[in-house]
């Protein structure tokens, strides 16, 4: 059946065509009148158009009616939770980016009278409160922040060592990392701890060329060593020669001056001889003392018959007595064995010393990284002070949007529809989806969830030439169908 009416005025006869669209109705094919929206008062009219399009107040809807506008003075007031779904564009009209007040709480001006918002009575707001953690994104702009008495505060140390009591506290941990920056420290009498003689060595070395001064009581180990003082009735000494013989060859001396010797005779000679009479019977033996009080140096020379020299100890053994008795200097290649809990081995103590070097190296690095992040919390607390702004009694954050990016793609579909259902392609959006059911089409077209597929209840419905636009992240949540054994077309166009 062809589109429009012809309707009848009345007893006068006179008829006029009706505009109507003839197509499938709910229950019947049906002629559906069509209607021109205008707005207007009792005297104007005003025909919608894009020229004029119509105008929209929208109310706070509760029990009973209502006259609050939540447009007012061009703004849009939203009160309560407000759920944004995967993304939100923001643009400005005219300037480089808009201006966005993000805050916890909105409360009218003292004394105002009107709406919140009103120029009657402004808006006042408190602050964003944060919990949990802030993360920023790859790729972000940075936000700064300012602050009027912004107070971080300073840590609370405990008492150094204990580990009772410290509600209330604040604790930093140290930790040295592979590559990182030495950290110096500095300190007057620094005590590390006492050593332990069970558990810690120290090793005593000497240089190449010098030897190890040492002080004080000296207590050396060692089987059979014996450094006292030697005493005359019970030690002996033996002295054997350069070749390891038992008799020493001897030049006897008289005030400096070697006494002449002849074979194995002794040469006596006397400077004065006036009066002297010799009667000597020169056994084959002979002694030779000194007087007393004095000792006989016995000295040997080479080629010369060994002396023995016997003493008075056991087996003729040499007796020596003296007071700090020194026998040589120590060098490098000694080695001094100290007891009283200090381990012998020096080569362990170095290591022990090397290992202490080590870890004040390790604590030198962790305390100047430790100082590096100090400083660098320092600058973001500092940065975080100027971002906040102070409104009446409350501090707000200051933020501003330098740039949205659009997608850089188009998301176009053409869907063929029955009465099954069916959904579009998967395809991730950013700004949402424009729907628009086609033209020629005879039948209502249902757009909704996945539970459309179950009953055309579930949907909303679209004539033909209708538009609807979702903000949604995914075409393939948008389903489609139409009335059973009834087919549609749908033109969808996204980003």
């Amino acid at each position: 059946m062809p589109d429009n009416i012809i309707v009848a005025s009345g007893p006068s006869g006179a008829t006029y065509n009706m505009a109507t669209d003839y197509g499938f109705g709910a229950t019947a094919d049906a002629h559906v009148q069509i209607i021109k929206v205008s707005y207007g008062d009792n005297t104007t009219t005003t025909r919608v158009s894009e020229t004029y399009p119509m105008p929209v107040q929208l109310f706070a809807g509760y029990s009973g009616g209502s006259t609050a506008s939540i447009i007012e003075d061009g703004e849009l007031k939203v009160k309560g939770t407000l759920s944004i779904g995967n993304s939100i564009a923001v643009y400005g009209s005219t300037a480089s980016y808009l201006k966005v007040i993000v805050a916890g709480g909105v409360t009218g001006t003292s004394g105002g009278t009107g709406a919140i918002g009103s120029v009657s009575n402004p808006a006042v707001y408190s602050a964003v409160e944060v919990t949990g953690s802030i993360q920023g994104i790859s790729g972000g702009y940075p936000v700064g922040i300012t602050a009027t008495n912004f107070d971080v505060r300073d840590l609370t140390a405990g008492t150094p060592g204990t580990t009772a009591g410290i509600s209330g506290r604040d604790t930093v941990a140290i930790q040295g990392i592979s590559g990182g920056h030495v950290v110096a420290v500095s300190a007057t009498d620094l005590d590390i701890r006492n050593l332990t003689s069970s558990t810690d060595t120290v090793h005593v070395v000497g240089g190449a060329t010098s030897n190890v001064g040492v002080t004080g009581t000296v207590t050396a180990v060692a089987t059979d060593l014996d450094i006292r003082d030697l005493t005359a009735g019970t030690d002996s000494v033996a002295v054997y020669n350069s070749a390891g013989g038992t008799t020493l060859p001897v030049d006897l001396y008289a005030s400096g001056t070697a006494l002449g010797v002849s074979g194995d005779a002794l040469k006596v000679s006397f400077t004065n001889t006036s009066g002297l009479t010799f009667s000597v019977n020169v056994a084959s033996d002979i002694g030779v003392s000194n007087t007393a009080g004095t000792t006989l140096a016995v000295e040997g020379v080479s080629g010369m018959v060994p002396i023995v020299v016997e003493g008075q100890g056991a087996g003729s053994s040499v007796v020596v007595s003296a007071t700090d008795l020194d026998i040589r200097n120590l060098t490098s290649n000694d080695q001094v064995t100290v007891v009283g809990g200090v381990a012998t081995s020096t080569a362990s103590t170095a290591t022990n010393t090397s290992e202490i070097s080590t870890k004040v190296s390790t604590l030198n690095t962790s305390v100047s990284t430790l100082s590096g992040k100090v400083d660098t919390a320092n600058t973001s607390l500092t940065n975080l002070s100027n971002a906040v702004m102070t409104s009446g009694s409350d501090k707000l954050v200051k933020t501003s949007v330098n740039r949205v990016v659009p997608p850089s793609t188009l998301f176009v579909q053409k869907v063929t529809v029955s009465g099954s259902g069916k959904p579009l392609k998967n395809q991730t959006l950013q700004n949402g989806l424009s729907i628009k059911a086609g033209s020629g089409n005879g039948t209502t077209v249902y757009v909704g969830g996945p539970d459309l597929q179950n009953s055309i209840t579930n949907g909303y419905p679209l004539l033909a030439g209708e538009e609807l636009f979702l903000s949604i992240s995914n075409a393939a949540l948008v389903y489609f169908r139409t009335d059973s054994g009834r087919t549609a077309t749908v033109n969808v166009i996204g980003s």
